[in-house]
């Protein structure tokens, strides 16, 4: 339901918001994906305490504070980050509403939302860990085992997929968080969990388009997992023997300059995750928007993207190639448009219904009566008239409305009352 019809509007937003970025913003989009992508640090980070712990096993009880103070720090650092991935989920969903990127605006909108979905996250994650748990102290008590050895193979293959499937829940968990839940939490001002709550009905409603979304996901997820797999195998070969050349030749001029060539590995390595994540923003891109479709199409008033997605739609049935189109509600650049393309029509980013279409999400709201809400007549008179005179004489539409209609007139008219203020000044 609305699957097939969310995958070409996915395609075509995602069209138009590429090439409504511009260069600074692809620069600013990469960025932010190479932070969702985590730099690929994780593991890294984990095995450290790790490591310190095997060697302070081995030599006693003299590096358990290094290997504590350790821990902690690396485990701060690695809360950081999580932290800042999780602010840069709203950020990249931001953008993808507003078709603009302005980084610093939206992490000091969502500092709290971040921090939300962090404990959400951490939420399931040790849920997940409780889960599998579980079953294997119930079996190791109360089935009196001692030795995993004693377990039968039958046993050990349920205890395997009883793992494999609560880790498959966990991933299509984040995965339903990220691409409906995220949206949500920014569309109504909820948190994770309420916001979750919000998206039980649309499962229940379109409970085909959530699964195919999961495949669509998982798939291209699988697909780019595998393309970089295997072009990473390649720039690291590559890149490990550059390193290596230029490492030898550092130190054959300098002991010193090896941190150069540690620096140089590092950059080289930041420089690779970079080039990944803007090379994958095409497809990140699609999947959300593909998400973002099928939430709006299943409920209404969950579309972040109406205005586009009705341009979409009437483009298609004219047989018109809908392409990349100007963004209708981003109001942040020097040469956006002004007009509102057609009356009702308001882009679903987040504003209560009656605000200005175009107006972005996080502009002030202007509560008084505008001019724009005065009659077209009352506005204007003459096209070429300049624009301090338009808003003077839009401003006392009843002096306008009182004046005549043919300009000749209006002059005698002036006349007479000059002729008629003259005579009054003569007789005092």
């Amino acid at each position: 339901m609305f699957a097939a019809d969310s995958l070409t509007d996915a395609f075509h937003l995602t069209n138009r918001y590429l090439s409504a970025l511009w260069l600074r913003g692809w620069v600013k989009l990469g960025a932010v994906l190479v932070f969702l992508g985590g730099f690929g640090l994780a593991l890294q980070l984990l095995n450290v305490p790790a490591e310190l712990g095997v060697q302070a096993l081995e030599e006693g009880d003299e590096l358990l504070p290094l290997v504590a103070v350790g821990a902690v720090v690396v485990l701060a650092i690695y809360a950081a980050f999580r932290y800042l991935a999780a602010l840069l989920e709203f950020v990249f969903v931001e953008s993808l509403r507003s078709e603009a990127m302005y980084v610093r605006r939206y992490l000091r909108t969502n500092l709290r939302r971040g921090l939300w979905l962090l404990v959400f996250r951490f939420a399931v994650g040790v849920g997940a860990v409780v889960a599998i748990a579980a079953p294997i102290a119930a079996a190791v008590v109360l089935g009196d085992v001692s030795d995993p050895n004693e377990l039968s193979d039958g046993v050990v293959a349920a205890f395997v997929g009883y793992a494999l499937l609560v880790v498959l829940c966990w991933f299509a968990v984040n995965t339903l968080t990220n691409g409906f839940v995220v949206p949500i939490m920014l569309h109504d001002g909820r948190g994770p969990f309420g916001a979750w709550r919000r998206f039980v009905p649309v499962i229940g409603a379109n409970w085909a388009g959530v699964l195919a979304f999961l495949l669509v996901a998982w798939t291209l997820g699988a697909a780019l997992w595998a393309f970089f797999l295997v072009v990473g195998f390649f720039a690291a070969f590559a890149g490990l023997l550059l390193w290596v050349l230029l490492a030898a030749l550092l130190t054959a001029v300098h002991d010193s300059l090896v941190l150069v060539a540690v620096a140089g590995l590092l950059v080289g390595y930041l420089a690779y995750q970079y080039a990944v994540a803007l090379l994958e923003s095409p497809v990140r891109s699609y999947v959300r928007y593909y998400a973002i479709g099928i939430l709006g199409a299943t409920d209404d008033s969950l579309d972040l993207v109406a205005d586009r997605r009705a341009a979409i739609a009437a483009g298609t049935r004219s047989g018109a190639d809908p392409g990349p189109m100007r963004p209708t509600s981003d109001l942040e650049r020097p040469d956006r448009p002004t007009d509102v393309e057609g009356p009702g029509v308001e882009p679903a980013t987040g504003d209560a219904p009656g605000e200005p279409a175009d107006r972005a999400f996080d502009d002030p709201v202007w509560e008084d009566e505008s001019v724009w809400d005065l009659p077209a007549a009352s506005r204007t008179d003459d096209d070429d008239e300049p624009a301090s005179e338009q808003t003077d004489d839009a401003s006392e539409p009843l002096e306008r409305a009182d004046e005549p209609a043919d300009g000749n007139d209006g002059s005698s008219d002036g006349g007479a009352d000059d002729s008629a203020d003259e005579d009054t000044d003569d007789s005092s």
